[in-house]
């Protein structure tokens, strides 16, 4: 079951699209990472909060992306340890929407957890909820402090 919509930190997508657009420089490449946050405790809703940066070792990495596992493993223990939740991934799509691309369906392995595409020509982000089979698309609402 999802919520009615994924509150957005407004500095995280702010700092999340301009780290995006400096990586279309020179030959472009998708960034990709995790994102950490906690749900709301009247709605349940996620609030990200924060993004954290992973190397993408995918082969292709202007047409791709892929975390690298132990910089994965290590970016939640911290995040865990300083008492904030894993609440998904994130990767840019540097010359195409912020639409799951039909790699994006094949690679996406957490259920239930959010997927955030920031798209550089849309100079946006939208989130989507992997259910195991689809990415169904999540409401943004933008708030300036979680």
């Amino acid at each position: 079951m999802t919520s009615p919509d994924v509150r957005l930190s407004a500095a995280v997508k702010t700092t999340l699209l301009a780290d995006a657009h400096a990586a279309t420089r020179g030959e472009p490449t998708e960034i990709c990472g995790i994102l950490s946050g906690r749900a709301d405790d009247e709605t349940q809703s996620p609030i990200i909060s924060a993004f954290h940066s992973v190397t993408n070792v995918a082969s292709d990495t202007r047409r791709a992306y892929e975390l690298d596992p132990a910089e994965t493993i290590e970016q939640i223990d911290e995040l865990e340890s300083a008492g904030d939740t894993l609440v998904g991934f994130y990767h840019s799509h540097p010359v195409s929407p912020a639409e799951p691309s039909q790699a994006d369906r094949e690679q996406a392995a957490w259920p239930g957890y959010l997927y955030a595409i920031a798209s550089v020509p849309d100079n946006d982000i939208a989130v989507f909820e992997w259910t195991g089979e689809t990415f169904a698309p999540r409401t943004v609402r933008i708030v300036e402090a979680d």
